[in-house]
């Protein structure tokens, strides 16, 4: 097989990400409740979402909230396209990296998104964090949903077990993983984080407030530690 980047990969899956995105409506839905919500009870004013993907997720989240700014940045080049399209009138769509674009600009944000294991194609779980925080304001508030390699329902027991054997022992890859696509013999690597990494991470880029919840992967129904995916929540104060 054949490693492609993950923007590569992006631009190949983008015609078939809104048919990918139905297999998990349940948790997207139950996400976007936690998104909305937010939005609302902290009266949002600029929004940056990171990895917009086709556009269409946010584009419904747009119908229910208002947000005075909408910004969202989406490298893969195919699905910029359709994001440019789908948020057109409703939102600046910007083809750049996370890592470029906090680089670039001096803006900062009320709130910062990054949703469906958009820091999973950051095998930097520190930078990806430092660069996500860094774009808030005062008082900002960072979302996050990313996979939980300990989740039992999703990975299986066997596997989890023997990635936390292999984590206390020193031995793993750290929750790199290979992503494959269905027919094309190409994959990319995607990080897999588990919530014990994500808060060191922000122990070492001495963020204090974080909480993690966790979501079924199936159901959009609460979960624990080892049933669900991780919704995490970062303030900045």
């Amino acid at each position: 097989m054949m490693e492609i980047t993950s923007n590569t990969y992006y631009d190949k899956v983008s015609s078939l990400y809104r048919e990918i995105s139905k297999t998990r409506c349940n948790y997207l839905q139950a996400v976007d409740a936690i998104v909305t919500a937010t939005v609302k009870r902290n009266k949002i004013k600029s929004w940056l979402d990171i990895g917009v993907g086709d556009g269409e997720r946010i584009s419904g989240l747009l119908g229910k909230v208002k947000a005075e700014e909408v910004v969202c940045l989406e490298p893969s080049a195919y699905m910029f396209q359709q994001a440019s399209q789908s948020l057109e009138g409703k939102c600046i769509v910007i083809r750049k990296s996370l890592a470029t674009y906090s680089k670039d600009t001096d803006r900062r944000f009320s709130f910062v998104t990054a949703l469906w294991n958009v820091i999973g194609h950051s095998v930097d779980p520190v930078s990806f964090l430092r660069d996500a925080y860094a774009l808030l304001d005062n008082n900002g508030l960072l979302l996050i949903d990313a996979n939980n390699r300990y989740n039992v329902r999703q990975y299986g027991f066997l596997p989890v077990m023997r990635n936390a054997i292999l984590d206390y022992l020193g031995l793993s890859t750290k929750g790199v993983f290979k992503l494959k696509t269905s027919n094309e013999g190409v994959f990319t690597y995607v990080y897999i984080a588990s919530p014990r990494e994500l808060r060191k991470a922000c122990k070492v880029l001495d963020i204090a407030d974080i909480n993690i919840d966790f979501v079924d992967y199936m159901t959009g129904k609460p979960a624990g530690c080892f049933t669900g995916q991780m919704v995490v929540r970062i303030a900045k104060s």
